[in-house]
């Protein structure tokens, strides 16, 4: 006789539940018993063949692997990306499957679906483990972009740091929550973020006002190519390197540059995007026919860029950090950006560049149109940019703090 209904999905729970703890069980116990004998790193990479976060992956893997082997863990429908991108770089690339990334639980204990709940976290430890023992691993790294994601990476038994890259927008549910508090709470865990503004954000999305300790703020950097790129002075070039997505305010730059351009035509003036994401086709369309305003997609030598550029342009509705001001000021570029997030910590406003709140569009071009003017006035915001960037964004300062807080974690 069959069973059905509610008993046969109850004893398919229970016995899914019963293999998955036999399994927790075994490899908690190979991995705390052979640790001692890992010495590899494993990294999950997020958005890690695009834009700021390859590069920051890139630097991160070449960093590590001075010490010790290096393997990335990425979600199965990505890996095909990630051997193009890093094959040469690390020893190995596993997969796991994308149902354990980043499952939502918006209930609390007292809800009949809470076991699910329960059932999916000792699943997830068992990916983890899994994963750990085949590559040897004794640290997770995550690097994130979307907040939140990757959360079971907390679930990890040995040490553990989670780099978030972009600001919470939304509290997280009360699973991810939980996950991400418990595990943080344990020793050898911590959470990077590239800003004191995005910390600040952490602590207020994720609840985590007790554990501000273990938040800690290691600033992105840059390191330009040493290439010689000659600089046009013939042009006045205005950059922006960025994903072209709404909260970067792509329509808005194009609105600017359209006034600009048509208010000095006396000026060469050259407006360049670069960038790709889901808005690029349209926008490229809508500049079509203008001879001053590119939309570039993606472009491998950045530096090349920032050589024809004299300032650099940024009206995000917010930022956690934003590489490319800082690429802008390793050039010597002045910046002008929105003041929303932790650009502030970076542009100086008066004296590296201009901060400007994103919905004044007037005041975004008054400033625009000062440093179009004025290239005396370019020059000293420029040069102090540079100064700037000498003191709190080199590649060596990064390397000291990210090294100094992962052997902290010892």
């Amino acid at each position: 006789m069959s069973l059905k209904g509610p008993l046969q999905g109850k004893i398919r729970f229970a016995c899914s539940y019963l293999a998955s703890g036999v399994a927790l069980f075994v490899l908690s116990a190979t991995f705390f018993l052979c640790k001692p004998f890992f010495h590899s790193t494993l990294i999950i990479p997020q958005h890690g063949f695009i834009g700021g976060t390859m590069y920051y992956i890139r630097n991160l893997i070449q960093l590590l692997i001075k010490t010790k082997p290096v393997q990335l863990l990425v979600p199965e429908h990505e890996k095909e990306q990630y051997s193009e991108a890093y094959s040469k770089q690390v020893a190995g690339i596993r997969s796991f499957k994308d149902e354990f990334d980043h499952p939502e639980v918006y209930f609390d204990k007292a809800h009949s679906l809470y076991k699910y709940y329960r059932l999916r976290i000792v699943q997830q430890r068992v990916c983890i483990l899994r994963h750990a023992i085949a590559t040897r691993s004794n640290r997770l790294l995550v690097s994130a972009t979307h907040p939140g994601r990757f959360s079971f990476a907390f679930l990890f038994p040995g040490r553990m740091s989670y780099i978030l890259h972009t600001l919470p927008w939304i509290d997280l549910d009360i699973g991810n929550k939980n996950t991400i508090a418990s595990g943080l709470s344990k020793p050898g865990k911590s959470i990077i973020a590239v800003s004191a503004y995005l910390k600040g954000e952490i602590i207020r999305y994720w609840g985590l006002s007790s554990l501000e300790s273990k938040i800690h703020v290691i600033r992105n950097f840059y390191e330009p190519l040493n290439k010689v790129h000659p600089q046009r002075k013939e042009v006045i070039g205005i950059l922006t390197l960025g994903n072209l997505i709404p909260d970067k305010n792509p329509k808005l730059w194009i609105d600017m540059a359209r006034e600009l351009s048509k208010k000095h035509r006396n000026i060469a003036v050259e407006w360049v995007w670069a960038g790709q994401g889901p808005m690029y086709e349209e926008l490229k369309s809508l500049c079509a026919n203008e001879e001053n305003i590119h939309f570039a997609g993606w472009v491998d030598d950045v530096d090349k860029l920032y050589a024809g550029s004299a300032i650099y342009l940024q009206p995000s509705m917010a930022e956690s950090a934003g590489i490319g001001i800082i690429g802008a000021m390793a050039h010597g570029i002045p910046a002008v950006v929105s003041d929303k997030g932790g650009t502030t910590e970076s542009v100086e406003h008066g004296i590296t560049g201009y901060l400007c709140n994103p919905g004044e569009r007037d005041r975004y071009i008054s400033y625009i149109e000062k440093l179009i003017l004025n290239p005396e006035i370019r020059e000293r915001l420029g040069s102090k940019a540079r100064e700037r960037f000498e003191k709190m964004f080199t590649k060596s300062l990064w390397e000291e703090r990210i090294s100094g807080l992962l052997n902290q974690c010892l």
